[in-house]
Formats: C-alpha cells, sequence, structure tokens
C-alpha cells in the first residue's frame, strides 16, 4: 500500500470515528438518562457491545494506518498539523481507556445520574479532538 492510499485510508478512519463519536455525544449519551433503572444494566451491556462492533475497528484501523505512515513516509513529522493530529490521536486513546472505559464500566452496575454527567462531559474532549483530527489529517491529505 502506498503512503498516500495510507494517507486517505487513515483519514477516512478518523472521519468514520468523527461521525459516530458525534452521534454518541448528541444523542446516545444523552439518551441514556431515558432508559428505566430496571432495564439499565442489561441496556448498558448491550449498548457497549453493540457499540464495540462500530467503533473497534475504524479506531485500530487508525492507529495502524498512523504508525504505517510514520514508517513509510517520516517526512508528515516534519508538518506542525500533523503532529498535532498525532498527538489528538493519543489524546483520544488516553481519555478512552482513562476515562470512557471506567464510566462504562460502572454503569454495568446500574444507572447513576452522576456518572452518566461525567462520561458526556469527559467524551467532550474525544469529541473535539477526533473532529480537529479529521480537519487536521483532511488538510494535510488536501496539500498533498
Amino acid at each position: 500500500m502506498t503512503a498516500d492510499v495510507l494517507l486517505i485510508v487513515h483519514f477516512l478512519a478518523s472521519l468514520v470515528m468523527t461521525i459516530v463519536i458525534w452521534s454518541v455525544q448528541l444523542v446516545q449519551y444523552p439518551l441514556l438518562a431515558y432508559v428505566g433503572e430496571a432495564e439499565f444494566p442489561k441496556y448498558a451491556a448491550q449498548y457497549q457491545r453493540r457499540i464495540g462492533w462500530i467503533v473497534i475497528g475504524p479506531m485500530i484501523l487508525e492507529v495502524v494506518t498512523a504508525a504505517a505512515l510514520a514508517i513509510c513516509n517520516p517526512g508528515l513529522y516534519r508538518l506542525p498539523a500533523w503532529i498535532f493530529a498525532t498527538v489528538l490521536l493519543v489524546v483520544v486513546w488516553a481519555s478512552t481507556f482513562l476515562w470512557q472505559v471506567r464510566f462504562h464500566r460502572k454503569l454495568l452496575e446500574g444507572f447513576s445520574s452522576e456518572t452518566v454527567m461525567r462520561l458526556v462531559r469527559s467524551n467532550w474532549l474525544r469529541t473535539c479532538a477526533w473532529t480537529a483530527r479529521t480537519i487536521l489529517v483532511g488538510w494535510v491529505l488536501w496539500q498533498r
């Protein structure tokens, strides 16, 4: 696979995750408050299982193509936009594992408005980071 194709695939993975994260942030997470308490643990478990099928592929593809681009086209790291996009990728993954996974695990025990509120608030970091990444990677792609 050429560096140009890798960059396009990388951009598309980032774009998919940006679309997904906005849907999660504006629709799915706020609707958690409307699931009945008795059904909530089952709902939370099903949500996590199902969303995993959607996000795991693009997230891994985004990281793998970033690593492949570092090897195939290290010149990208001379571009400030690419460096910042890479930092934002680290932010997304750190936020996912430091906050979102923890909050989701807590919600498996039952509904907590405080946990849902923390989930929604902390997810703004990922939402903004993925949005900025997509713009930056798109800009790098456009410049080529």
